[in-house]
């Protein structure tokens, strides 16, 4: 049994973290990892309580999909650039489109200016299919589906 009265320092609630990990484990699940270093607990997320984080990385995914369909738009060649060694018009887009503003916009504020819009999931999502159907062979789903 955990002891909720040991919480009382952050090291006592990080005892308590991982306590309650396994047990909760064990009570719905039926199984307990056998030490730190499996389960849920693996994941440095959990572990260092930034409980958080993943929605920020599917926020971060959708940003990226919008902005990487801006950067086609205006720089159709910029992947052959990169395989022959040429990163300037990358570089360039990036430094007047995105770092020259560090942090004097918002995300959102960011992609608006970058792209036109606001946040929008359809140009990640046509990413995605267009790497999945060409990584597994399937026919891309057709434009007006989405």
């Amino acid at each position: 049994m955990i002891d909720p009265s040991y919480t009382t320092t952050p090291a006592n609630n990080w005892y308590f973290m991982i306590a309650s990990c396994f047990v909760l484990t064990k009570e719905y699940l039926g199984v307990c990892p056998p030490d730190d270093t499996q389960g849920v607990l693996q994941d440095m997320h959990w572990a260092g309580d930034y409980i958080g984080y993943f929605q920020s990385y599917a926020l971060g995914n959708i940003y990226d999909g919008q902005i990487l369909a801006a950067l086609e738009r205006d720089l159709p060649a910029w992947q052959e650039e990169i395989r022959q060694g040429n990163f300037a018009p990358l570089n360039g887009w990036m430094g007047e489109h995105i770092w020259q503003w560090g942090c004097c916009f918002t995300a959102g504020e960011l992609v608006q200016r970058v792209t036109g819009s606001a946040l929008d999931a359809k140009p990640f999502l046509r990413y995605l299919d267009r790497k999945y159907s060409a990584l597994y062979g399937l026919a891309p789903e057709p434009e007006n589906a989405r």
